[in-house]
């Protein structure tokens, strides 16, 4: 199971869905896009989050996962491409419905929260080699190497 994020604050990360659309082989393909800003709901439709520079998305990833490739978590579930308009406006959009609108439909999807530094996280002590034992947050280690090399 892929760690479920917000689509809040994920405007213009790259992002990443996995579709079987007609042209791709048996076993599917990935597909690439940019993170818009969520829209607010109207009376004909939920809420949805844009997505540009998708042309990579199209018929046959519907119901995939929006990873975004900043965070590593799903921001969405994508929902439906835009046929470009008469002055080829459109193209290369597509739309998801954000985690957050599938959390009010299943409540059990929790959402994850990701430390922007991987491999660190504020709540455990430091591991570093040299760290006797470990005994030292994160925060003040970096403090200190900081000084150190300033």
């Amino acid at each position: 199971m892929l760690p479920l994020g917000s689509a809040k604050g994920c405007a213009g990360h790259k992002v990443q869905s996995y579709g079987f659309p007609a042209q791709a082989p048996p076993t599917g393909h990935s597909g690439y896009g940019r993170a818009g800003d969520p829209l607010t709901a109207t009376a004909n439709r939920g809420r949805l989050l844009q997505l540009t520079e998708a042309n990579d998305l199209t018929t046959g990833f519907s119901g995939g996962p929006v990873l975004d490739l900043r965070t590593g978590l799903v921001i969405g579930m994508l929902t439906e491409i835009t046929a470009p308009d008469a002055l080829a406006r459109g193209q290369n959009i597509a739309y998801a419905t954000p985690t957050e609108a599938l959390r009010e439909i299943r409540p059990r999807l929790t959402a994850q929260q990701v430390c922007p530094y991987r491999g660190l996280d504020r709540s455990r002590r430091s591991t570093r080699p040299g760290s006797r034992g470990g005994a030292r947050p994160y925060g003040r280690w970096w403090r200190t190497w900081r000084a150190g090399t300033v």
